[in-house]
């Protein structure tokens, strides 16, 4: 096997992943590989345990084929106002969370393919955005962003808006459920508006407000601009691209 070879196969998501989990002493996580015939990484993070991240990470901060990459994480469950004792998942902790985001940022710079990143209900600290923001201003392949349910709140959401005001390539973002309020409305427009001036004679912006049904169990980010939203939401449409915050 040449040297041109072996790079294309360490760039490979699903070959470096099993790999990287023979060297770890894991076995592959069938949550992992599901679809990656897809060139999709889609799972819940809840499921992965401290030992299986390891590999995981690492295939992601070197994945040059992936086209979707799709993390999410479920709520502990609740009795009344009381959390139900229950180990803690990996992914809600400091340690993982962080490193997350430093393989996110690697992969964003580094990959030509990615095109929808889905960060569900990922509790990222003020750091991990600080380092992500750094990933998506150098992405020049993302379209679809997602951070639907992560409580990043006003001033992080403010560090995206800077991170991705020059993209070329992104579409729509999604960050319904992200605890922001009206002082975020600026932020979300300022990223309309420079689509707009950069865009073509085509480009049209509407603002719709209830003209579209759905509810909180619709997924919002399929990456195939087909949306859904509920009345809760304020909707901005632009250049096939929607914008939504709550």
């Amino acid at each position: 096997m040449n040297q041109t070879q072996k790079r294309q196969q360490k760039e490979d998501f699903g070959f470096e992943y099993e790999r990287l989990c023979a060297q770890f002493s894991c076995c592959p996580s069938s949550r992992v590989t599901a679809n990656l015939k897809d060139y999709k990484l889609d799972f819940n993070g809840d499921r992965i345990g401290l030992k299986e991240w390891e590999p995981l990470l690492c295939s992601i901060k070197v994945n040059k084929s992936l086209k979707t990459i799709s993390i999410k994480s479920v709520k502990q469950p609740t009795e009344g106002n009381k959390l139900v004792k229950k180990k803690v998942a990996a992914i809600r902790s400091k340690e993982i969370t962080i490193k997350l985001a430093r393989a996110l940022k690697d992969c964003l710079e580094n990959s030509q393919c990615l095109e929808c990143l889905v960060l569900q209900n990922i509790p990222f600290r003020e750091q991990d955005v600080y380092i992500l923001a750094k990933g998506l201003e150098n992405s020049k392949s993302l379209k679809h962003l997602s951070f639907e349910k992560s409580k990043i709140g006003d001033t992080l959401f403010k560090v995206i808006c800077k991170s991705i005001k020059s993209s070329q390539t992104l579409v729509s973002i999604n960050v319904s459920g992200c605890g922001l309020t009206w002082k975020s409305a600026e932020d979300l427009a300022s990223i309309i508006k420079v689509g707009h001036r950069d865009g073509d004679d085509h480009n049209e912006y509407h603002d719709y407000d209830n003209d579209h049904d759905g509810d909180d169990h619709n997924e919002h980010h399929d990456c195939d601009n087909n949306h859904g939203g509920d009345d809760d939401h304020d909707h901005h449409y632009y250049n096939n691209s929607y914008y939504y915050y709550n």
